[in-house]
């Protein structure tokens, strides 16, 4: 039977190689907890509150981290280092009406974000909009602007007929030629812009519109 060596008499490179060889499991787990600990302290230290949440459907430009709300946050007091905006791009239905029920995934991603209530502003291209406005998801733009402040704003609103109701109400703003749109190209072509049934932020929401209407 091999006698144990004397660990305390092994020259360092020895004991390096003796740890590694009977210990390089419980050292790896070791590390490895270490580095999920250290990831998670990491991720809630950076965590960030967001202050409004977006869904852009069928997103064209779909940046790393989304562009064009620093300006809107400072302008609002918003310390950038502990809060932000929330952009989900991911979701895409086929550019054709009666799409709403064609991406049986999307749809329900869809539905599961507007029944936990997390989003503030909803946009879609033009060209599959009213299947969702008229199945619920967007308010009316009243409930939020005066008549006075909607006024300016009377050729690029979009008229929405709910579809259990039969009442109609604008529910969006066309923003085909924005500046805002224009520079940051989250679609290549006009888009509507719209209030979220369930937004929980609407004086934000309110600004954020104002903000990209008059970028």
């Amino acid at each position: 039977m091999e006698a144990k060596p004397n660990f305390k008499e092994m020259s360092l490179k020895k004991k390096i190689g003796y740890v590694w060889d009977y210990y390089r499991l419980h050292i790896g787990i070791v590390l490895v907890l270490a580095i999920i600990i250290i990831s998670l302290i990491h991720h809630y230290a950076t965590l960030k509150e967001s202050v409004l949440d977006l869904l852009f459907l069928n997103a064209t430009n779909t940046y790393e981290n989304p562009a064009g709300f620093d300006e809107f946050l400072t302008e609002q007091g918003f310390d950038m280092d502990k809060q932000t905006i929330t952009l989900t791009t991911s979701l895409s239905f086929p550019l054709e009406e009666g799409s709403f029920q064609s991406d049986y995934y999307s749809t329900q991603a869809l539905a599961a974000m507007f029944a936990a209530g997390d989003l503030d502003v909803f946009a879609a291209p033009k060209q599959i909009y009213n299947d969702f406005a008229s199945a619920g998801y967007v308010a009316d733009l009243r409930f939020l602007f005066t008549e006075e402040e909607l006024a300016p704003y009377q050729d690029i609103l979009i008229y929405t007929t709910d579809a259990e109701t039969g009442e109609t109400f604008p529910s969006a703003f066309d923003l085909t030629g924005n500046r805002w749109l224009s520079k940051y190209a989250y679609y290549s072509d006009g888009y509507y812009l719209a209030v979220t049934a369930n937004t929980d932020n609407p004086e934000l929401t309110k600004e954020f519109f104002f903000y990209v209407l008059n970028y």
